[in-house]
């Protein structure tokens, strides 16, 4: 699809068939992505976003979704589960806030106040955390 749409900005000659396809998927696509609420072109999510979506597995999918994660906050997480399984369990556990589902209130705790969510984290400070994690481990 990539290539019909560039074939066409260069004005070059494209096949029936493909001309066919791009209009059955690629245009009911386009009109979903103008009417997002924020502006997003398809071709940057195609080559920046989707690569990413596709590549992380479903933990970090869901951890993503349920925190409303940025791209870098998504990535700098994937790599230390990568690269320490351990500090990404301590990151994960140690930033959850014990939420009522009753009544979606916080639950009072001690640890309440040290518990920084992770949406309010940046990737360097996610960084810094799994790294002291793994110096803690290593001294033990």
């Amino acid at each position: 699809m990539n290539s019909v749409i560039n074939n066409q900005n260069k004005q070059s000659k494209i096949s029936e068939s493909r001309l066919q396809q791009v209009h059955k998927f690629m245009n009911p696509v386009e009109k979903i992505f103008k009417t997002l609420p924020k502006p997003l072109e398809l071709k940057s999510f195609y080559i920046h976003d989707l690569p990413l979506i596709l590549g992380i597995c479903e933990d970090i999918r869901k951890i993503s979704l349920e925190n409303q994660l940025n791209k870098s906050l998504i990535k700098a997480i994937s790599d230390i589960k990568n690269t320490s399984p351990e500090a990404y369990q301590h990151i994960v556990n140690n930033t959850k806030s014990k939420i009522d589902p009753n009544n979606g209130i916080e639950k009072n705790s001690s640890k309440k106040a040290s518990i920084v969510p992770l949406k309010d984290m940046c990737a360097r400070e996610i960084r810094q955390t799994a790294e002291k994690n793994n110096k803690k481990r290593n001294k033990r």
